[in-house]
């Protein structure tokens, strides 16, 4: 655990709502005002704890007097609010626009483009609860050789993505891609075909596909939709609030699938503890009651035993056992008005913070 939020017993029982609409908190911005699914603005808090002498982390910092945060869902929508002005910088850029704001592009003469690789990747994870449909292991092997994750990579949001053969990232420490890419089986209609009928569905079957609704979600979704339907099985997709995703995917019998974006900013073995460690009684991701699973997992989360080749045996069986189908990690396009801004700066999780920025003017 390295972040403990403390909050005021009072002053939370007070609004009634565990604080859900009235944002109380010591930082740097306070809320003043907030639409839901729309926008937010966040404005200097004058009474702030911390002096510049005493700020260490860019969090903390204070360098714009108000930051609105706007929620655009359309992609060309984006694009136009950054024509218009109306939006200053976005991270959320298709790929077929970025081109506009690169360099030659008509209006790269006061916009700077950024590609950045997402640090959380996303991955299906096939629920192997009793539950569950997919807990038959045919099954989940004929859905491992249908899905082309490549080929989902090279298709949405204009191709701007990296397949993974794993849990986990390039960006992780740990991520040996010609290993893990050596485990998969060859993607393959027969083969998948094969697998459908020595499971107890040999005549194809219904299965739920559950994911947070938005961003390239939906699209990951159609292919794999397509993909699975050539083999015989449907797939009934269940695009959600986050909320109701968080509250869903604990649900052993919500779904079959599920798109995850687990992530680590510093090794897969990281992901593999959050997702599947079960010492301290609680379920795992998947809900597998699996000895072997935690074994593996035992001899490579921790430190005097974490190897390349520890972490590669627990992948192989995550693959062997079709627990997690390796999916994709996207592109992201940050674009900003350079003539505003000097500099953009990021979290450790990869998320931007404007209160860090470097500004250099002051929008009209």
């Amino acid at each position: 655990m390295s972040l403990v939020n403390i909050v005021s017993q009072e002053a939370y029982e007070a609004t009634g709502d565990g604080m859900a609409s009235d944002p109380v908190g010591t930082g740097p911005y306070v809320v003043t005002s907030w639409t839901s699914g729309v926008s937010m603005t966040l404005e200097v808090n004058e009474d702030y704890w911390a002096t510049d002498e005493q700020i260490k982390f860019d969090t903390q910092k204070q360098n714009a007097d108000v930051i609105e945060i706007q929620t655009i869902s359309e992609t060309s929508q984006i694009s136009m609010a950054l024509q218009t002005g109306e939006i200053n910088m976005t991270e959320d850029l298709a790929a077929t626009d970025a081109s506009n704001f690169e360099e030659g592009g008509a209006y790269s003469a006061n916009y700077s483009v950024l590609e950045q690789a997402d640090y959380a990747p996303k991955s299906i994870l096939v629920n192997v609860s009793e539950d569950a449909k997919t807990s038959d292991y045919y099954l989940r092997q004929a859905i491992m050789c249908a899905i082309d994750n490549e080929y989902i990579a090279s298709v949405v949001n204009g191709g701007s993505n990296q397949a993974v053969y794993g849990l986990g990232a390039p960006s992780n420490s740990d991520y040996d891609e010609e290993a893990w890419k050596s485990y998969l089986p060859e993607r393959s209609v027969e083969q998948a075909k094969d697998y459908l009928a020595q499971s107890a569905y040999p005549d194809g079957t219904t299965i739920t596909l559950l994911l947070i609704d938005g961003g390239i979600n939906n699209d990951i979704a159609e292919i794999i939709q397509n993909q699975l339907n050539q083999i015989g099985i449907e797939v009934d997709v269940q695009a959600q609030t986050f909320g109701n995703w968080l509250t869903n995917k604990n649900d052993s019998s919500a779904w079959d699938l599920i798109i995850s974006e687990l992530s680590s900013t510093n090794c897969c073995a990281a992901i593999y503890q959050n997702a599947f460690d079960t010492r301290d009684g609680s379920s795992n991701e998947i809900f597998a009651d699996d000895a072997t699973l935690q074994e593996l997992l035992e001899a490579c989360i921790f430190v005097d035993n974490h190897t390349q080749e520890s972490v590669n045996a627990f992948q192989q069986y995550l693959t062997e056992q079709a627990y997690v189908i390796p999916g994709l990690v996207q592109i992201n396009y940050n674009v900003y008005d350079s003539t505003l801004i000097s500099e953009i700066v990021y979290s450790g999780e990869g998320a931007v913070l404007p209160q860090a920025f470097t500004y250099i003017g002051v929008a009209e």
